[in-house]
């Protein structure tokens, strides 16, 4: 016999009357979170862990057909095989460029809106990309991670 869901077994309970904690209308709540087997970081998803794993273990189990380089999730592989393919789906309503990754598709459009969403908790400079906000951040940490292999002078971007 199935077992009972928590809302049929609360209805017998009750003689089929509804209660102000009517299982149904809630949330199932996740008990247990899965663990990293190597560090601190713990997930509901098991299938988080896993993919997390990976960079503990260098475990690439997917790997493209067209060269052979090797990737941790298939997400990953499958943008990768768009440089062999020349695939290229999302296209800029604006001006008909076409990018093989949605976030590309964004940062693009970011150019013909304006937009700046990226901010500077320190001085309130806005970007329009990421990695332009964390150039201007070594600004003020004083970082410089970037190294001339001719002079050994070190750079805040490359």
């Amino acid at each position: 016999e199935p077992e009972q869901s928590i809302s049929e077994a609360k209805d017998e309970s009750n003689s089929g009357r509804s209660t102000s904690k009517d299982a149904s209308k809630k949330k199932p709540q996740r008990k247990s979170k899965h663990k990293c087997s190597f560090c601190p970081y713990t997930s509901p998803h098991k299938s988080h862990v896993v993919v997390h794993e990976r960079t503990h273990t260098g475990d690439k189990p997917f790997r493209c057909l067209f060269c052979q380089k090797t990737f941790t999730q298939r997400v990953q592989l499958k943008y990768h095989e768009t440089v062999h393919t020349g695939e290229r789906p999302f296209r800029c309503s604006t001006c008909q460029a076409s990018f093989n990754q949605r976030a590309h598709l964004e940062a693009h459009e970011r150019t013909h809106t304006g937009e700046r969403p990226f901010v500077c908790d320190t001085c309130g400079k806005a970007f329009p990309k990421k990695a332009h906000l964390k150039d201007h951040e070594r600004l003020h940490t004083g970082e410089k991670p970037y190294k001339c292999s001719v002079c050994e002078m070190e750079f805040s971007s490359c």
